[in-house]
């Protein structure tokens, strides 16, 4: 999936059509309770305002050879916890 800077798509239909892969050099999921109520208020606070668009932070990808794949090169400790909380809600 190759997308240029307007046309990228929200987490939403990201987590839908993508398959993600985080390489294993990448460092071990290490975000304390602290670091994920910060985000949680983020959210929160943007919903709160009526904002319809929220930056979850940068995250960057690179392109694999499997289709529909993405390598998580940054952003992976944002994307790992946005993916546990909405698994979490989703119950």
């Amino acid at each position: 999936m190759t997308v240029g800077l307007s046309e990228a798509p929200g987490l939403g239909k990201l987590l839908i059509e993508t398959r993600l892969t985080v390489p294993n050099h990448q460092r071990d999921y290490s975000w304390n309770v602290d670091e994920v109520k910060e985000l949680i208020d983020d959210v929160t606070q943007a919903l709160e305002s009526g904002s319809d668009v929220y930056f979850v932070g940068l995250m960057v990808f690179v392109g694999s050879t499997e289709q529909s794949t993405l390598i998580v090169l940054d952003g992976q400790q944002r994307l790992a916890t946005t993916v546990i909380v909405l698994a979490a809600i989703r119950g």
